[in-house]
């Protein structure tokens, strides 16, 4: 029996040794043994002092089969706390779901005008937010050609 013990210790030490390796290896690389997801700012806009932007977040990590999952790209709402080279999530915004695709920022008058395609509804809405920071309404529409051309409208009236 005293065999059996030794052959599973060394067997414990050598998978021990494997990991920390390959952990230390991934590292060295820039990357880590179980993926997370990444994340990128783009299309930031000046409202109300702040600097508003989308976050583009990949995420590859494997999902459980047979579970709704994320889609692999996801855009979120953050913006820069005043005085600070941090970003918050605006987090009324991130209760309302998942967006796949989503149009430029526009600041229109005292409104930041948001606009994406919705990943949970499977449609294109567009939202406003007024200086308070206030999330306003949703207004729906039936394909990316509607709001491509509502958002076009909004973007030639805004204010220089």
């Amino acid at each position: 029996m005293g065999q059996v013990a030794l052959g599973f210790r060394s067997l414990l030490v050598r998978a021990a040794v494997f990991f920390i390796m390959a952990a230390l290896l991934a590292w060295a690389l820039g990357g880590t043994l179980w993926p997370r997801a990444v994340g990128v700012f783009v299309d930031a806009a000046a409202f109300q002092g702040e600097s508003w932007a989308w976050r583009a977040e990949v995420d590859e990590s494997p999902k459980p089969s047979g579970k709704p999952s994320r889609p692999p790209l996801a855009f979120q709402l953050w913006f820069r706390i005043k005085g600070s080279d941090v970003y918050e999530r605006f987090e009324p915004f991130a209760a309302v779901g998942t967006f796949t695709d989503r149009l430029p920022l526009i600041v229109a008058g005292d409104e930041l005008i948001v606009a994406g395609y919705h990943y949970n509804q499977e449609q294109w809405q567009m939202y406003r937010i007024n200086a308070r920071k206030d999330l306003g309404e949703p207004v729906s529409y039936p394909d990316r050609l509607a709001i491509v051309e509502a958002w076009s409208g909004l973007a030639d009236s805004k204010s220089p």
